[in-house]
């Protein structure tokens, strides 16, 4: 052997420091991937932050059955067998009723209007329906006159008091659902979901009528 010049390394050393490279190398990919699933769960979570502090869009695409206006909705056994009683509320006194024909002579005319009204829209009376809004109400929907409806599949109907705003107006929450919602009614709500309308009635010489309705949005009345 000459001067200086090392050994060679015994085999099992060889195999010893082959293995330990082999795991080196190993952790080294698992570190790795560790780091970069971390990061994309930061990522994720930044994202998830982001878009919810964004308002929510006010216009949604729906799926809408096919409108029938020959239906005939009593004969709907899913529909008939869905919560359709009316319920108002008055909040203040922490009351909720049913209301019927029975009891309906103890309300005011406000609430029986509003009654009258979701029958209305339950049938599918346009025409009674639109007598129920004022001239200043279909100026604001931007139309002259309600377009034709169906029978519309109402459950889960609410009516609130909200407040008084002065001797003759009151403003009240109203929210239903609507099974197998055909769109010729509403538009932004899909079936079986709602989204609560703040109506303003107003009595003049002895009439009610929906003054406003305003839509309740996830960015605030």
């Amino acid at each position: 052997m000459e001067p200086n010049q090392e050994p060679n390394s015994p085999p099992g050393k060889q195999r010893d420091r082959a293995v330990v490279i082999r795991i080196l190398k190993i952790a080294g990919f698992t570190v790795g991937a560790i780091v970069i699933v971390y990061l994309i769960l930061i990522l994720a979570e930044h994202l998830v932050q982001n878009r919810s502090k964004q308002p929510a869009r006010e216009t949604e695409t729906y799926y809408f059955y096919p409108a029938d206006y020959e239906e005939d909705i009593s004969q709907d056994q899913v529909y008939m067998g869905l919560d359709r009683s009316v319920y108002y509320t008055i909040p203040n006194m922490g009351t909720t009723e049913s209301l019927d024909n029975e009891n309906l002579p103890q309300h005011d005319g406000y609430v029986n209007f509003l009654y009258q009204m979701i029958q209305f829209i339950i049938s599918g009376d346009r025409d009674g329906y639109q007598s129920c809004l004022s001239q200043n109400c279909l100026s604001e929907m931007k139309i002259s006159e309600i377009p034709e409806f169906t029978a519309q599949k109402l459950y889960n109907i609410e009516i609130t008091e909200y407040r008084t705003d002065e001797e003759n107006s009151r403003v009240y929450i109203l929210e239903y659902m609507i099974y197998r919602n055909n769109g010729t009614f509403r538009q932004d709500i899909g079936s079986n979901s709602s989204r609560k309308q703040y109506l303003t009635v107003i009595l003049t010489d002895g009439t009610y009528k929906i003054d406003s309705i305003v839509n309740y949005t996830t960015t605030g009345r």
